[in-house]
């Protein structure tokens, strides 16, 4: 049996977490999680996920310190950005990650609506491996 797969959730704002949970649970994916980037780094010592949605800005800290972070870890993983802000700082961002290896996927501008996550999670995994809820999933993009 193929494990589930794992994704971190870097988000401060308990509506978008919501939403985004209403969308990952269907799909079998094992999401975890996380209002600020001091509790995802050190979630990434005893866990891998194979990818991180990453909010730009976060309460007390931002996605440029969860990026530093992940650099020092040599993370592999795929970093999906999200923002309701302007494309700049996103851009800065993600210099420091690929200079440090990081790789980053398509953005999720806020708000974003469930289609655009099924679409840039669901889409990219299922060239690897099928998800728990595609059904569901080719059901909610066509609703």
């Amino acid at each position: 049996m193929q494990a589930r797969p794992v994704i971190f959730v870097v988000e401060d704002d308990p509506a978008v977490s919501s939403v985004i949970k209403q969308v990952l649970d269907p799909l079998g994916i094992d999401a975890e999680y996380f209002a600020t980037a001091h509790d995802a780094i050190d979630a990434l010592d005893r866990r891998h996920p194979e990818r991180i949605l990453l909010d730009l800005t976060l309460r007390n800290s931002n996605a440029r310190d969860v990026v530093h972070a992940l650099r020092a870890k040599r993370y592999r993983g795929l970093v999906h950005m999200m923002s309701g802000s302007y494309q700049a700082p996103i851009d800065e961002v993600e210099q420091v990650g690929v200079h440090g290896g990081v790789t980053f996927g398509e953005r999720l501008n806020k708000p974003f609506r469930c289609e655009a996550l099924l679409r840039v999670i669901a889409g990219n995994w299922r060239k690897t491996r099928p998800l728990a809820g595609d059904r569901v999933s080719r059901g909610a993009r066509s609703g």
